[in-house]
């Protein structure tokens, strides 16, 4: 990437700067404040978009210089301008998109970044991929359960963290499943153990008191069916008891009840005789009372009836009490003696009355008789309360018999199941375990350490190697990355250098990206921290490069005392002054 020419304008300490950049290489010198920090940042500002000195977009304003209201920014990029104009902020143009490109134009970027960012950079920097079926086969290499395995690459779409934070939370998952099994906390020696209390269980016993309970159950049925049966014979028995006292009592009535019948009878066959007398006597003599007058009416109305062909059943009915009437007491219009037909009716009730006596005598001496023969003792039998007493207690001790196999067939069941639930939790805890060690397994094979580790070994090979021979080139201590992303110069850790000596290994670093990434381009800036040796190191380093065209523009800047002179032919030196371009341009050997 060729940056050709500058026009920056009201940019912070820029006032205004045109500059053509017709070698690879180019020197900027100026005093503190001349604006060789704004020109960087111009730069990056429109190739990159990013800006450091506001946070916000609405702040552009403030990136002017003091006392203008617009600036403006342009960078010929390969034949291709981009610019800036402020205060909007607006961008024009095509800049250059490489992921890239921000660690070349601020080479201390690349140690700033975390281990996750800097190992990502570098697997898209060496273009080292690894294809799902390849990490599926290093995983199985690493003894990892293909099904598991198989499961986990889609989340390598989102890179090795997210696969490898879904594989620990899926073995964080599986120690809580094996933890709510147990109840106890996993552990990785424990575990494989781990078996449940198992309960002492005899399965012969269980069946037998299964066959047992059967039999009782068949013998109590039975005793309750013979229960029942004496129950029955019991009541009928207290009946028979309860029966007996009245029919004594009802046997000893007899004499007293056929005395009074006999009384009874010669009253009935008395008034009979004088029913009889009466009767005779008053023969049709007048009648009176209301009975006699019912029959006067019914004989009356008997005189409208029809032939008897068509005589209703009320007329025939009519006819028939009306003879029977006649039959007592006598055609009407007879007649008779009065004082008779007058007792008469008082007769006929005293004899109906007698007649009632005699059968009411006759029924309880039946029924006395009955009680005096009894019933047969022999069709009765006799259950004593001992007896029904015996055999409700032998059914009882049946039922504690049977109540006492169930609560050891209750236990023994128990036991069973307890049994058969440790082995099943035993089994599970087996399987939560395994599936926890798989899983482990996977996270481990995809942590940085694992085969992320063994691809970024084969990222870091090349630009290690890389790095070797910059820092050769210039003479510096060796600038390495090491697998977990320790950036080392000298051996010595990155954050334990002196400043000067971080510079010297961001410059190696954003060489190198800059060679491997197809940029062929930094921007140095503040290379003054060096002494003078270190600045004749590092403008012979890039002369060389770009005498090999290993680099098609390298910038550096820094603060110096004199407008400097192009070091080679491959530069050109610029002096900024107060925000502008100096009045010297100065290119070696130009004549």
């Amino acid at each position: 990437m060729k940056i050709q020419h500058l026009e920056i304008q009201n940019f912070q300490a820029l006032r205004h700067v045109d500059l053509s950049i017709p070698t690879p290489l180019a020197m900027i010198g100026g005093d503190n404040e001349a604006g060789k920090s704004s020109l960087c940042e111009a730069i990056r500002l429109a190739l990159t978009g990013e800006q450091t000195r506001v946070a916000l977009k609405k702040e552009m304003g403030e990136m002017v210089t003091d006392g203008a209201t617009k600036g403006h920014i342009f960078v010929d990029v390969d034949g291709a301008g981009v610019s800036v104009s402020l205060p909007d902020g607006k961008a024009h143009g095509n800049a250059p998109e490489n992921p890239f490109l921000p660690f070349v134009l601020q080479p201390s970027r690349f140690a700033s970044t975390t281990t996750d960012e800097r190992r990502t950079l570098l697997f898209k920097l060496t273009k080292v991929a690894a294809s799902s079926a390849s990490v599926l086969e290093r995983m199985k290499a690493r003894g990892c359960a293909e099904s598991l395995a198989s499961g986990v690459l889609p989340m390598l779409r989102s890179g090795f963290p997210a696969a490898h934070d879904y594989a620990a939370g899926q073995a964080k998952d599986c120690k809580s499943a094996w933890r709510g099994v147990t109840g106890e906390a996993w552990g990785e020696k424990k575990a494989p153990g781990w078996s449940a209390a198992k309960p002492e269980f005899d399965l012969a016993a269980l069946t037998a008191i299964n066959g047992e309970i059967a039999e009782l159950d068949e013998r109590i049925g039975g005793h309750q069916q013979s229960l029942g049966a004496l129950r029955e014979k019991a009541s009928a028995f207290q009946a028979y008891q309860a029966q007996a006292a009245q029919r004594e009592k009802q046997a000893a009535q007899l004499p007293a009840l056929r005395n009074k019948l006999a009384v009874d009878e010669k009253q009935l066959a008395e008034w009979q005789a004088k029913v009889e007398d009466l009767t005779a006597r008053a023969g049709t003599g007048p009648r009176q009372g209301l009975v006699h007058d019912l029959a006067r009416a019914v004989d009356y109305l008997l005189g409208f009836t029809a032939a008897d062909a068509s005589k209703t059943a009320d007329d025939l009915a009519a006819e028939a009490a009306l003879a029977s009437y006649e039959a007592q007491y006598g055609k009407l219009g007879g007649q008779g003696d009065p004082d008779a037909a007058a007792e008469l009716a008082k007769a006929i009730q005293a004899r109906d009355l007698m007649q009632r006596a005699v059968n009411n005598d006759r029924r309880d001496i039946a029924a006395g008789e009955a009680a005096a023969s009894g019933t047969d003792a022999a069709a009765v039998e006799v259950v004593e309360p001992s007896d029904l007493q015996a055999a409700e207690q032998a059914l009882q001790q049946l039922k504690e018999k049977r109540a006492a196999l169930s609560k050891r067939h209750h236990d023994l069941l128990t036991a069973q199941r307890a049994s058969e639930q440790a082995d099943k939790k035993t089994a599970e805890a087996a399987k939560h375990h395994a599936d926890a060690i798989e899983w482990l397994k996977i996270a481990a094979a995809l942590a940085p350490d694992g085969i992320p580790g063994e691809l970024l070994a084969d990222a870091l090979r090349p630009v290690n190697a890389l790095l070797a021979e910059l820092s050769e080139l210039a003479g510096w201590a060796t600038v390495r990355i090491d697998p977990d992303m320790t950036i080392r110069a000298g051996g010595r850790m990155y954050r334990m250098q002196s400043a000067s000596a971080q510079w010297r290994a961001d410059t190696i670093l954003a060489l190198a990206i800059a060679e491997l990434s197809g940029l062929r381009c930094v921007l140095l800036d503040a290379f003054d921290i060096l002494n003078m040796a270190g600045r004749v190191e590092v403008i012979d380093l890039l002369d060389v490069l770009a005498e090999s065209g290993r680099i098609d523009t390298a910038i550096l800047l820094g603060t110096l005392k004199a407008p400097p002179s192009a070091p080679t032919d491959a530069y050109t030196a610029f002096w900024l002054q107060d925000g502008a371009l100096g009045d010297t341009v100065l290119q070696q050997k130009a004549a």
